[in-house]
């Protein structure tokens, strides 16, 4: 999966000179998880970074395809005897097909599937119960701890975009909405939720 995902990028990379225009990206991620666990959790922050394409089809519509660099993850807690905390973080490598679109300026709406790879992970646990601390900080090895790669699912956002001679500057929320189970065990799921908050720049050529 690793080897399709980063062919799709080259692809994309490779169809460079018959896009219209092309940008950067960054961003805040709100992180979260739904899953059945009988344990709570909660939002963690991480980071994205990504560029992208964009080839108009209509005057109002666009193809943006986007390759990123996202963080998801979550944290798990529990005050049942004593305080346990762990924090999950996967590093991805995420893939968007997205179609933009514009009906009022200098708003638009952005949308479409997503495809992503975790690259690595870790898992960093604390547990205190009086004087008894534990810390404990783990990479994730995918073959061993049932965990998947492989994540897929929509996102959709709304932008804001100021339109210059050259550039374009935008702020983009965007969520995502995992689809694809990130826990290979058959009684339980987990599942990616993830909020960005993102600002970029688009650049005409």
């Amino acid at each position: 999966m690793k080897k399709i995902i980063l062919f799709l990028s080259m692809l994309l990379i490779a169809n460079f000179g018959f896009a219209q225009k092309f940008g950067f990206k960054a961003g805040l991620n709100l992180m979260n998880m739904s899953h059945n666990y009988s344990i709570d959790n909660k939002m963690r922050t991480g980071y994205n970074l990504g560029f992208y394409f964009q080839k108009n089809i209509l005057p109002t519509l666009s193809l943006r395809p986007e390759i990123t660099y996202s963080q998801n993850g979550v944290t798990f807690y529990s005050n049942n005897l004593g305080e346990y905390t762990e924090d999950l973080n996967l590093n991805n490598l995420k893939l968007f097909l997205n179609v933009r679109f514009k009906p009022l300026i200098p708003i638009y709406v952005v949308a479409g599937p997503y495809l992503g790879y975790a690259l690595s992970g870790t898992t960093h646990s604390v547990y205190k119960f009086g004087n008894i601390y534990s810390e404990n900080t783990q990479e994730i090895d995918f073959d061993q701890d049932d965990i998947n790669r492989l994540d897929y699912g929509i996102s959709a956002g709304i932008g804001y975009i100021l339109n210059l001679p050259l550039i374009g500057i935008f702020i983009e929320p965007r969520y995502e909405l995992g689809m694809a189970n990130l826990v290979d065990d058959n009684d339980y799921y987990m599942k990616n939720r993830n909020l960005t908050i993102n600002a970029g720049v688009l650049i005409k050529l």
